[in-house]
């Protein structure tokens, strides 16, 4: 017959075998938990009701800004909407179908990443002379997308209110989007000035973080009478960065690293903008990107 010392030692050894189970077991769920949440954290991040953000701050951002001063050819606008609306859904092999015809390996897909804050700014004088400065018309984060969940998170994640929570971002961008890229021109087009401000905005925060600026715009630079021109036809005009430099340069900013795309539309047959887009031009505006603005890598995407 066991001794009463028996007995407590085998309850004690008993109670050791369940501890080591209990730990095992924890352990277990921990790592299977990591292994399906693996590089998927924000399927269950906690988000901002108004951007979709994560309410500990966005992990990169990205600023789209939209040329006024000239009007939009009814196809263009169509074809840019359609670009916009693939690049946030993340279907960059779709911009193809949209009639852009770019390889689609042009199109930074870091720059709408999950958790990135696009930021929809318009480019005009008004914006520019406001006591607040350059503002966002638009803030939202894309949240993941359903492709991105794996078939262990599906248990715990529905997929189809990923979905529509996508399609609810994405017309929100596309509807305004179609408000800006209308026929509307203005007497002047203050693309330094803007970019400039830009770097002054609630999108030089956390630069830290990775940054992106995607411009539409013909890029011809034409600040008013007296000012600095790319129009040929009008007075202080020059492609020469250097000598735009010398003469010209009154305002100064620093968007240092971001990358940047700038969907650069043609204005060939517009006698207005004769000798205007040349290949010196996109030269000038890669080295004030470059030199000025001390920014990361760039390309042009002509259209």
């Amino acid at each position: 017959m066991a001794t009463f010392k028996q007995k407590q030692k085998k309850q004690q050894n008993q109670a050791i075998v369940i501890g080591i189970f209990l730990v095992c077991l924890f352990v277990g769920a921990f790592y299977g938990y990591k292994q399906i949440f693996k590089g998927k954290e924000d399927v269950y991040t906690e988000r901002d009701l108004d951007t979709n953000c994560p309410s500990n701050g966005p992990d990169a951002y990205t600023a789209i800004v939209i040329d006024q001063s000239e009007g939009f050819p009814k196809n263009q606008v169509q074809q840019i909407r359609a670009m916009f609306g693939a690049w946030l859904a993340g279907r960059t092999e779709d911009i193809l179908e949209s009639s852009l015809d770019q390889d689609p390996s042009q199109f930074n897909k870091k720059a709408f990443d999950s958790n990135t804050i696009i930021q929809l700014y318009v480019m005009d004088k008004d914006a520019l002379n406001t006591d607040d400065g350059l503002k966002p018309i638009l803030s939202i984060c894309r949240g993941p997308l359903p492709e991105d969940v794996s078939k262990a998170q599906s248990l715990f994640v529905n997929k189809k209110l990923l979905g529509e929570k996508l399609k609810e971002l994405v017309e929100k961008l596309d509807e305004e989007l179609g408000k800006l890229l209308v026929e509307y021109e203005q007497d002047t087009s203050p693309i330094i000035e803007t970019i400039t401000a830009l770097s002054a905005s609630d999108f030089a925060v956390d630069m830290d973080k990775p940054h992106y600026l995607i411009m539409v715009s013909d890029m011809v630079q034409y600040g008013g009478k007296d000012k600095y021109s790319q129009f040929p036809k009008y007075g202080n005009f020059t492609l020469d960065y250097d000598e735009w430099k010398e003469n010209y340069q009154n305002t100064f900013g620093s968007l240092r690293d971001v990358e940047w795309q700038i969907i650069y539309l043609n204005r060939v047959g517009d006698p207005d903008f004769e000798g205007a887009q040349t290949r010196e031009h996109q030269n000038f505006w890669n080295e004030f990107f470059r030199k000025s603005l001390y920014a990361g890598d760039g390309r042009f995407i002509v259209r």
